[in-house]
């Protein structure tokens, strides 16, 4: 019940909220006899010293607060209600040196609606009591947002509903058997600290810790962390799990970097969905998503930066596996997504998204006097929109270090930068290259490799927006073998040459007096003018030129052409040149043009 009774008395030497709850209590010996009734209502407004109002209150007090600036309270009366009043946010503030701005002493305590801003040194809500009830309050700043002390081994506190962000912590649990439940985190730090034993209830809980420990055990004992991580939810969470599939160490990271350096060679780093920020390994590590490419690891945008680094000398290095793949990612001005320093070996990449803006995808260095050696990078998505290489393995023609038996199968390179040299650039022996497609922009070629000993197939090539389709820099390789193993079409070689063209005139202008020129199948729409004497060119079954070929310098050969104009004009044009042999041609749909005056 309300309880107003108007005193000229207590008006004078009393402030209104001392003097309400005087009143209650008044009143309350009146009727019952007893210091004890239940549901009084104590009224509190703005300007009014909330910590004296509730420390002379009666037990089973309801204490409403109107919107207002409070400084910080102790509740060391059992049995109260303190709640904001209906549609009201009041705000408490801690005063320098408090170090909790609400320090719940008693039993029975019911905290509610309050924002609660506390220094950087403060607790916003400390629990010592049994049986307490927070919820529905917003904390804005602190040290820690909510805490249960050790003053009783059980708690028996019910924390809901709160809302707790602009803190170093978030939960602090010191003891047994509270409820935890529904609660937004928002920490810098850690957003859940377990000091207790056993028995709490923590479930549906959100967590977004920026860098440090989604969940940190300060002692040794039995709580369930998989039942944790279940029935929570974390914005970014990094488990560590051994051979066994155990989890090892005491925190459960958000902070990638944090993790690497906490694990162990050998051990299991498992990325659940969020945001990552870059890390280097600097040791034999497995990485996996949870949930496959939701887990995103992205550069910082610093020169010669990374968002996935590999120290040098450091081998069995697993990262993303079959449907647990990442996305890894640079930011402006970064070098790669991920890069293998160099002298590294037994790295496994599969299944990740590799992003690199406008450095690499994938880049293999040379420090420590050797590439990368004995690898497999598999199922991957390579792609970057700048103008140095998507993915680049180096080796004795760029940086004098041995690279060798790197393999690249079923990998998607893609690149949409019409200045990138190279989507797949090799300076390793004996590499396979198998199974993967290459699409898009690509200045240079689409794959270039320098060493023997490579085994080249079933890749497939849409070299519409490249230079070329291969580069074989080392002249270790047949173009005609090349072109059968592999699904490749729209491409013109020199027959005893080691570049594959993506059209006529380009295969054209490279050749010379005596060399025969290829044509794969598919449709070349192009005019072309062959100006250099001695040459031969030779269509096949499935080559077409849309177009018109004008012939200008003697000896030269054109066999097995299927040709054809739309457009008018004709089909062959020799002009003022000798000894011309045309043979087997399909010439067809030339229309007219007569305009042309050529002979």
């Amino acid at each position: 019940m309300v309880v107003a009774i108007a005193s000229k008395a207590s008006r004078h030497f009393y402030g209104p909220g001392v003097r309400k709850v005087l009143q209650c209590v008044l009143l309350a010996l009146a009727v019952s006899g007893s210091a004890k009734t239940w549901a009084d209502t104590i009224e509190v407004s703005d300007g009014e010293n909330l910590n004296t109002i509730i420390g002379a209150a009666a037990p089973g007090s309801r204490i409403v607060v109107a919107d207002g600036d409070y400084a910080n309270i102790i509740i060391g009366t059992e049995e109260l209600i303190i709640e904001a009043a209906t549609g009201a946010s009041p705000q408490l503030a801690g005063i320098s040196g408090s170090r909790r701005v609400v320090d719940i002493r008693a039993n029975d305590i019911v905290l509610r609606g309050f924002t609660i801003a506390a220094p950087d040194d403060h607790v916003a809500i400390s629990i010592s009591g049994q049986n307490v009830t927070v919820e529905n309050n917003s904390i804005v700043s602190g040290l820690t947002g909510i805490q249960t002390t050790t003053a009783n081994s059980d708690g028996n506190a019910l924390v809901q509903n709160n809302q707790i962000s602009g803190t170093g912590y978030g939960l602090s649990i010191q003891n047994n058997n509270n409820t935890f439940s529904g609660n937004t985190v928002q920490a810098s730090t850690e957003g859940l600290g377990l000091i207790g034993n056993t028995d709490n209830n923590i479930s549906d809980n959100d967590f977004d810790v920026s860098d440090g420990a989604a969940i940190k055990l300060y002692v040794a004992y039995d709580v369930e962390l998989q039942a944790l991580l279940e029935n929570n939810h974390f914005a970014r969470l990094i488990v560590i799990r051994d051979d066994s599939d155990t989890i090892v160490t005491d925190s459960l990271y958000t902070s990638l970097q944090d993790a690497i350096d906490a694990a162990s060679a050998g051990q299991l780093l498992e990325l659940h969905d969020g945001d990552y920020q870059r890390a280097s390994i600097d040791k034999s590590l497995t990485l996996l998503a949870i949930n496959g490419a939701s887990a995103t690891i992205s550069g910082a945008g610093v020169n010669q930066g990374w968002g996935l680094r590999i120290a040098a000398g450091v081998s069995d290095v697993s990262i993303g596996a079959s449907n647990q793949g990442l996305s890894i990612n640079t930011s402006a001005g970064d070098l790669a997504a991920v890069y293998a320093v160099g002298n590294n070996r037994n790295l496994q990449l599969s299944n990740n998204i590799l992003d690199g803006g406008n450095g690499h995808a994938f880049l293999a260095g040379g420090s420590g006097g050797a590439g990368l050696s004995d690898s497999s990078l598999s199922d991957n998505q390579f792609s970057n929109n700048g103008s140095v290489p998507t993915v680049y393995v180096n080796g004795q023609a760029s940086l004098s270090v041995d690279s060798s038996g790197v393999s690249f199968t079923d990998n998607q390179f893609s690149s949409t930068a019409a200045g990138n040299g190279v989507l797949l650039g090799l300076e390793t022996d004996d590499a396979t290259v198998s199974g993967n497609s290459f699409t898009g922009a690509s200045s240079y070629a689409l794959l270039e490799i320098w060493n023997a000993g490579a085994s080249i197939s079933d890749n497939s090539f849409d070299n519409s927006g490249s230079g070329s389709v291969f580069r074989d820099s080392g002249s270790h390789y047949n173009m005609t073998a090349f072109v059968a193993a592999n699904e490749v079409s729209d491409v013109a070689y020199i027959d005893a040459g080691h570049v594959l063209y993506n059209s006529i005139q380009a295969v054209i202008d490279a050749a010379v007096d005596g060399e025969l020129v290829r044509l794969s199948q598919g449709n070349f729409i192009e005019d072309v003018s062959m100006a250099t004497a001695g040459i031969s060119l030779i269509g096949n079954s499935e080559a077409s030129l849309i177009g018109r070929l004008d012939i200008s310098a003697d000896d030269i050969s054109v066999s097995g052409l299927d040709l054809s104009d739309p457009g008018g004009g004709y089909g062959i044009v020799v002009n003022g040149a000798s000894n011309i042999s045309l043979s087997n041609n399909h010439i067809h749909h030339i229309g007219s043009d007569p305009g042309y005056s050529g002979t």
